[in-house]
């Protein structure tokens, strides 16, 4: 199936079976003719207007992903591959309020670089979800000036001491700190 717009141009082009999508084969455009999206059998990449890589996925999980909230804002990074991440990339993009950073390609020294170069430093609440982060990366998280709330979850090195090691730095905030279930 053809998805065109208004002036003519294709947008989507999808397999269909059985009347539905397939979710086989799934190619995307932006109207300026620049491709969005790629995906077959699971298996694809996404890019923004510009060129930048915004997704990488593979039929056992995303590798990398950077989600664009409605307003234009990055969500967050979703990162497995760190050689999938352009940092310089980011520097330009307002990061949302409400951030989240999740993957084993997400450790102290992308914490760092993502303060130091981009703009971690802005957001309010900031979720750490399956990350590579150690209790080095506490500085990093201590020092975002405008975090007032931060949920740690199922980070293998950081755990219910390193919680209430920010708590103590950070008196002006809130911590979640949540326990990896049993496997």
């Amino acid at each position: 199936m053809y998805t065109f717009n208004r002036q003519g141009q294709c947008l989507v082009e999808e397999a269909y079976a059985a009347g539905q999508p397939a979710e086989m084969a799934r190619r995307e455009w932006y109207p300026s003719g620049a491709p969005k999206a790629d995906m077959r059998n699971g298996d694809g990449w996404a890019w923004f207007e510009d060129g930048r890589v915004r997704a990488r996925a593979t039929q056992e999980q995303t590798l990398f992903n950077l989600p664009v909230r409605d307003d234009g804002s990055l969500g967050g990074i979703v990162l497995h591959d760190a050689t999938l991440l352009d940092v310089t990339a980011l520097k330009p993009m307002a990061f949302s309020n409400e951030f989240l950073l999740t993957g084993q390609g997400v450790d102290d020294r992308l914490l760092q670089t993502l303060r130091d170069e981009a703009r971690l430093g802005s957001v309010q609440r900031l979720h750490l979800i399956d990350t590579a982060v150690s209790p080095a990366g506490l500085e990093v998280l201590a020092s975002l000036q405008h975090l007032t709330e931060l949920w740690l979850r199922g980070n293998r090195a950081l755990g219910p001491r390193q919680a209430d090691a920010l708590r103590a730095r950070r008196p002006d905030g809130v911590v979640h700190f949540e326990e990896e279930p049993a496997s």
